[in-house]
């Protein structure tokens, strides 16, 4: 009988040990996972932030915030942000780095206004779109022409071509204009969306930006007071 306890006790201890060595090796299986999957996950990356594609000095006059189509502002849809000069001749820059996707010599089917469209992409996908206008508004017959010239210039002295790997800060042309509406139509869109430029500018970028906002509410509007960027 003696012998027989005793050969259950030696089983139960050997069935013990058995269990603790598979807890243990399951227990150095997770730590191991979980140090690896550390190691391993990528860092969470930085929001994108742009550099504006004009310089805020005295040629630029004021700026057209973004309303989205479902806005309940006063403000009519527009899907960018616009930064007039009021200079003949002006330096654009990249906003990123990215690809140059597009270079446009474009005529606008509904006024027949004439501009220069470039498309620049992202490494993260994020397009942003230049049209670089010589004025606003509806031309006339004679605005046309001129127009026709001044996008022909801003062609000739582009800096960049199709295809081209650009950084953030650089020049890629100038904004050629004959009026106070002179200016750049500039747009983002993320994941197929178009969405408010000002989001991916810095704190000083956007207290810059909503004075020059200010300047074309009273120009425009006859209005003063704050406004927002993105609408």
């Amino acid at each position: 009988m003696e012998d027989a306890d005793n050969f259950c006790v030696q089983a139960a201890n050997a069935r013990f040990m058995i269990v603790k060595r598979q807890a243990t090796a399951s227990l150095l299986s997770v730590l191991i996972s979980a140090v690896f999957l550390a190691g391993c996950a990528p860092e969470m990356s930085k929001p994108l932030e742009l550099v504006p594609p004009i310089n805020f000095d005295k040629s630029v006059s004021m700026l057209q915030p973004y309303v989205s189509s479902d806005s309940e502002s006063q403000f009519r849809y527009h899907d960018g942000l616009d930064f007039f000069s009021n200079a003949d001749s002006v330096a654009v820059y990249s906003a990123l780095d990215g690809r140059v996707r597009s270079v446009e010599y474009f005529q606008r089917p509904e006024d027949g206004a004439f501009q220069l469209n470039l498309l620049i992409e992202s490494a993260e996908k994020l397009l942003v779109s230049y049209s670089l206008e010589p004025s606003g508004g509806r031309p006339s017959a004679d605005e046309k022409l001129l127009q026709s010239r001044l996008v022909d210039e801003m062609m000739d002295t582009l800096l960049i071509a199709e295809g081209d790997q650009i950084s953030a800060g650089q020049q890629i042309g100038v904004l050629r204009g004959y009026s106070e509406f002179a200016h750049i139509h500039f747009s983002v869109t993320d994941r197929g969306k178009k969405v408010c430029p000002a989001t991916f500018f810095n704190q000083q970028h956007k207290r810059e930006m909503i004075a020059l906002a200010e300047r074309w509410l009273e120009r425009l509007y006859g209005q003063q007071g704050p406004v927002a960027l993105c609408n």
